[in-house]
Parts: C-alpha cells; structure tokens; sequence
C-alpha cells in the first residue's frame, strides 16, 4: 500500500476519492495524519479539491434546513451548503453557495486564533458579505 504525503501507511479503508483528495489537498505535513497540527492546508487547495466532488456537496447540511446550519445563513436559503469546523483555537466554514445564475462559489472561511471560538458571528458575517459582492458581480 503505498504512502501518505506525510510518509505514514494510507488505512486499508480509505476510499480511493478519498485518497486522490488527500493528496491533491496536502500542502506540507509532517505527521501521521491530517488531523494533526504538525499538517497544514491551504483554503485554497481546500477548495480546488471541494470543487470536483459532486457527492461531497450534496453531503454538505444546507443553510437554515439543516445539521449545523439550522439557525443560521437564514437570509441565504438553500443554496449555501457548508461544513463546519471547530478545533482549539480554530473555527472555519467551507462549502459552496449555488448564485440564482448557475455559478457556484467555493467558500473556505478559517479563523486561527485564541478567540477563534467567540468569532462565529463574525464569521458568519464574512460569509455572508462574500455572496453579496459575488452575487452582485458580473459573470
């Protein structure tokens, strides 16, 4: 079975998406797993992988309906779809909002801070400011 990028074994049931996405994600990583914080990603390769995966987005709780999103992005509807995150020092949203045009917008949102956990609002907030001026912009 061949390696990770961080040099460690790949789990016999890793998918092979999973893998491919693992690998195309990987900036530099000197641990076992992506889920260390010896391992870095960039939002940037976070959402050139997120937006290749169709399953993925369907996956992803919608904005006011359901999972994490229940009670929030109510002024957006359905057609923002994210994953949350939360880690010591950490808060992030990535996903996709869908513009009534047909674009799609990939988002990755990560705060990295002391107060990262009381920084959800505004987080929300740079969300929401990002489909505006997308929203508002030519194709």
């Amino acid at each position: 079975m061949p390696n990770t990028p961080c040099g460690a074994r790949w789990p016999k049931t890793i998918s092979p998406t999973n893998r491919w996405c693992w690998k195309m994600a990987q900036t530099a990583c000197r641990g076992v797993n992506g889920y260390r914080r010896t391992c870095w990603v960039r939002s940037c390769s976070i959402a050139h992988v997120a937006r290749m995966l169709g399953e993925f987005i369907a996956s992803l709780p919608i904005a006011s309906t359901d999972g994490t999103l229940k009670k929030r992005f109510k002024d957006v509807g359905p057609r923002l779809r994210l994953k949350t995150g939360t880690l010591s020092n950490v808060k992030a949203l990535a996903g996709y909002w869908q513009a009534p045009d047909g674009r799609r917008l990939a988002l990755v949102a990560i705060v990295n801070s002391p107060r990262a956990l009381a920084m959800g609002k505004a987080l929300d907030q740079v969300v929401d400011d990002v489909i505006e001026r997308f929203a508002s912009a030519a194709p």
